[in-house]
């Protein structure tokens, strides 16, 4: 075996300098935006609000609950070699289903619906308000504009929670109706409200009661409706004429 001797070791390594020179090109195109207003994309006044001129493949939402076309989304496109909004899709109204517990007394019992709940903003929490205007919900008849279906359900949660406990399941028929009332602009929490009143009797066998000191269960499902035919009534009857 040779001996080892500097003259016939080679060291192999790496360079002693290496010299990395980037290119960062030219700024590339923003990315989709997704813009929202009250007029018809293709208007001037729409054209005004806009927060950036609009791209291909832009996005615009209507947001105006008085239009036919609330909750329209349209898309920035070239169509026949011209640059236009069309309708892409249209976002469906949301329905907000729920039960709540509601006590009653003296066959009255109340609730609320936080229309954030139907996707639709009131204020911030700093008092500045959102997309749609505040007063478009607490003018009067406000209440016309939603559909709200109700069922009652009677039964007595302690017994279904302890058969045992020597409490009756109270099944007996009720009888309710409701009244919605206009919408109106919480001041504790900055949100828009719509308050609905139950009123129940329970159909024993032996007599009718207003269900009194006793909490039931009521399903609520809510929408948003169109609102333009209720807002011609209501001004037909401001302005004196014939209901």
């Amino acid at each position: 075996m040779a001996e080892l001797t500097p003259e016939n070791i080679s060291i192999l390594s790496g360079p002693t300098e290496i010299t990395l020179e980037l290119d960062i090109g030219s700024q590339g195109q923003r990315g989709t935006f997704i813009m929202y207003g009250f007029p018809n994309p293709n208007t001037p006044e729409a054209e005004a609000t806009f927060i950036s001129p609009p791209q291909v493949f832009d996005f615009y939402v209507i947001v105006d609950p008085g239009s036919d076309n609330y909750l329209q989304m349209y898309q920035y496109v070239n169509q026949d070699g011209e640059l236009t909004w069309v309708p892409a899709i249209k976002l469906a109204i949301n329905i907000y289903s729920t039960t709540r517990p509601v006590t009653f007394t003296n066959g009255v019992g109340t609730t609320e619906i936080n229309l954030s709940d139907l996707g639709i903003a009131g204020v911030t929490e700093t008092g500045n308000t959102q997309s749609i205007d505040v007063n478009f919900f607490t003018q009067p008849g406000s209440a016309a504009y939603f559909n709200v279906q109700t069922s009652i359900m009677n039964f007595n949660p302690l017994y279904t929670l302890d058969p045992t406990s020597g409490a009756t399941l109270d099944l007996y028929p009720t009888i309710h109706t409701y009244v919605i009332s206009d919408v109106y602009l919480d001041g504790s929490d900055n949100q828009l409200k719509l308050p609905v009143t139950f009123t129940a009797v329970e159909v024993t066998d032996t007599y009718t009661v207003p269900v009194n000191d006793k909490t039931l269960f009521i399903q609520l499902l809510v929408t948003l409706q169109s609102p333009a035919e209720i807002q011609e009534y209501i001004t037909q009857l401001i302005s004196g004429g014939n209901s």
